[in-house]
C-alpha cells in the first residue's frame, strides 16, 4: 500500500471528530459546560476545574452579582484582577467555606475592603499589586489568620509599612 497524504488527513480528521463527539456526549463534559454557563450568568468570566468537576478557580473581571452555588463553596483561586467592583465581588468570597488564593491586582480594592479579608476562611496567598491600598491597611493584613504570602507592589504602602507588616506577621513572606 502506498503512502497517501490525503488518506492520512481524512483518517486523522475522522478520529478527531469521533473524539470530539465522544467528549461532548460524556457526562463530565456536559456537567462542566452547565457549571460554566451558570457561573457566567452571575459574573464569573472563566472557571478552572479539578478532575472530579469541582470548581478549582474562578476569574471575574466583572462584579460577581450573587452568591456562588453550593457546589462552589471551596476554591483554590479567586482571581479578581482588574475587577472594577472588587468590593462587591469580595462580598461573595466572605461567605464561602474556603478560598486559598485571592488576586486583587489592578482592581479598585482599597484599605476599607482589606479590613474584611480576615473573613475569608483559608486565605493563604494574597496579591495586592497595583491597588490603592496604603499603610492604613497593615493592621488589617496582620489579622488574616492563615496568611503565608502576600505580594505588594505598585501600591501606596511604604517600605516602613512593609517592615511593620513583617514584624507583625513574621511567618508571612512579603514580596
Amino acid at each position: 500500500m502506498r503512502f497517501n497524504l490525503r488518506k492520512l488527513f481524512y483518517a486523522t480528521l475522522l478520529i478527531a471528530i469521533a473524539c470530539s463527539i465522544a467528549m461532548y456526549l460524556s457526562t463530565s463534559y456536559r456537567e462542566r459546560l452547565a457549571i460554566r454557563a451558570e457561573l457566567k450568568a452571575i459574573g464569573i468570566d472563566e472557571v478552572g476545574f479539578e478532575p472530579n468537576n469541582m470548581v478549582r478557580s474562578i476569574f471575574a473581571f466583572r462584579p460577581i452579582e450573587q452568591p456562588l452555588p453550593q457546589r462552589v463553596k471551596r476554591l483554590k483561586v479567586a482571581d479578581l484582577k482588574g475587577n472594577t467592583q472588587a468590593a462587591q465581588s469580595l462580598e461573595v468570597l466572605y461567605i464561602m467555606d474556603e478560598v486559598r488564593f485571592v488576586i486583587l491586582s489592578a482592581s479598585d480594592v482599597s484599605d476599607g475592603e482589606i479590613a474584611r479579608l480576615k473573613d475569608i476562611r483559608g486565605l493563604k496567598f494574597l496579591w495586592l499589586t497595583n491597588t490603592k491600598v496604603t499603610d492604613a491597611c497593615i493592621d488589617s493584613l496582620a489579622e488574616i489568620e492563615n496568611l503565608e504570602r502576600i505580594k505588594i507592589d505598585q501600591t501606596a504602602i511604604t517600605p516602613e509599612g512593609i517592615e511593620r507588616l513583617r514584624s507583625l506577621k513574621p511567618g508571612v513572606k512579603v514580596d
